[in-house]
């Protein structure tokens, strides 16, 4: 009986010990935060994590499927449907798969801001950590903007917005922020990364100065703050290396063969399509299902003489389809770089800054702005004046949508200009889905209910 005692007695003994080896094991798919940045080296791979969780197309996808360009199809089996029906409620996946998107992509940016200071005392590693901060604090800021855009309305001081995250801090259950500290924190930022990033760092798939201070624009644009929209956008435009694509370059540019000094600021580049299929959003490509034709509307805006028609549609099988997303020559189709700023933005940011500052005084410099651009679209353009404040704002809008149709803003566009939207019956299948008035709550998108259970402190949009 003793000797049977004893032997269950190591039995345990040897048991509880495996068991504290087990619970001391280290996990091997990942890196231990602690050692993740243990040499300034580090700090590269770190940023490039950064980069590869932004998906990229989320802000494309909902203001593509919510706006006025879209035609839904009959081969469409429930693809954004409630987005496109303006039926979207706080459990609908395609705003919350952005909240999360984002978050990630600010946590790690946050994790990265974080790991630098332990190098910054360095002299020797200096030009580093400032560029490594620099597209850190881009990439906090663009990614506040795009959370902003969704979840918030035109720009108030005291409206809520969302919070703006600091630092990493996963248990946290922060509080929205007033709109007045967002915007304040993203400038700050973008001012930073400016300061920050050298002008020889010309890599337009990372944060350069260039794409800090287009983003400034379209941050000022969104703020009212005419003047300052119409300062960083003349800063990229003037002295910038980069130039708009001209009509001949149009089809190029959509493919990723147009040159690294043509008209993309910043984009997301992929490779693969693991990293995501942009396209996929209008047709499926793996058999060429239709989710979305494009509007019959927004077609007929072109003339015959504008080269961006055969570029941003065509046809297969005898229909319409969205063409400017469907990847590049003799590759996957859909698989194509997403561009997140161009310089073509610009001259449109510019031109409405200008049509709208000083009580429409400044309407010659908004004219000379969309006629720049017209005559690097239409052949044999002659150049337009405008007779008034509210024709130049007519004739921006409409050249914003066809020039930016299917980036991400037509959308926040129409809500920006307090329009209403209407789709016409060739691009109405219900009468439900014809009209969304203006100032309608849903032109703002409701916080992810996920969000919202997780988070006691997060208030809910009005409407939802």
């Amino acid at each position: 009986m003793n000797k049977i005692f004893y032997s269950l007695l190591l039995a345990v003994m040897v048991l509880s010990s495996s068991c504290e080896d087990l619970l001391d094991l280290k996990p091997t798919d990942s890196i231990d935060e602690g050692k993740a940045f243990e040499n300034v080296e580090d700090l590269e791979p770190g940023m490039l994590g950064v980069y590869s969780s932004l998906g990229g197309s989320g802000a494309i996808v909902n203001s593509s499927r919510a706006g006025d360009d879209l035609r839904l199809s009959d081969e469409n089996t429930g693809q954004g449907v409630q987005m496109h029906n303006w039926t979207f409620t706080a459990s609908e996946g395609s705003t919350g798969s952005v909240w999360v998107d984002m978050a990630h992509t600010i946590d790690r940016a946050n994790r990265v801001l974080a790991a630098t200071e332990k190098f910054a005392a360095n002299n020797e590693n200096a030009a580093l950590v400032n560029r490594i901060v620099g597209e850190a604090k881009f990439m906090r800021a663009y990614c506040h903007f795009e959370l902003v855009r969704l979840f918030s309305g035109n720009y108030s001081p005291d409206a809520l917005a969302v919070p703006y995250m600091l630092e990493s801090n996963v248990a946290a259950e922060p509080a929205r922020d007033k709109a007045s500290v967002v915007y304040a924190n993203i400038i700050n930022d973008l001012k930073d990364a400016q300061s920050l990033l050298p002008a020889d760092f010309t890599d337009r798939t990372r944060a350069t100065k260039d794409a800090a201070t287009a983003l400034l624009a379209r941050v000022a644009l969104y703020q009212n703050d005419w003047a300052n929209a119409i300062a960083y956008a003349s800063d990229v435009i003037d002295n910038s290396a980069l130039r708009m694509a001209n009509a001949s370059e149009i089809a190029s540019l959509w493919t990723d063969e147009s040159a690294e000094n043509v008209e993309v600021l910043f984009r997301r580049a992929r490779t693969t399509p693991g990293e995501g299929l942009l396209g996929d959003i209008y047709t499926r490509s793996g058999n060429g299902d239709v989710f979305f034709h494009p509007g019959v509307d927004l077609m007929s805006k072109y003339s015959a003489e504008d080269a961006r028609f055969n570029v941003y549609f065509t046809q297969v099988d005898g229909k319409d389809v969205v063409a400017k997303h469907r990847g590049k020559v003799g590759g996957t189709l859909n698989l194509v770089d997403v561009k997140l700023l161009r310089i073509s933005e610009l001259y449109l940011i510019r031109a409405e800054a200008s049509a709208r500052r000083n009580e429409g005084n400044d309407l010659a410099n908004a004219a000379d702005d969309i006629n720049m651009l017209r005559a690097n679209r239409i052949a044999d353009y002659t150049n337009i004046s405008f007779a008034s404040q509210t024709l130049a704002m007519d004739e921006i809008l409409l050249e914003r949508r066809k020039e930016l149709a299917y980036e991400g803003h037509r959308f926040y566009d129409l809500r920006r200009f307090e329009k209403s939207i209407h789709r016409i019956e060739e691009d109405a299948l219900l009468a439900s889905n014809a009209d969304l008035e203006a100032g309608d709550y849903r032109f703002v998108f409701p916080i992810p209910i996920e969000e919202i259970f997780a988070n006691d402190n997060m208030v809910q949009n009005p409407g939802y």
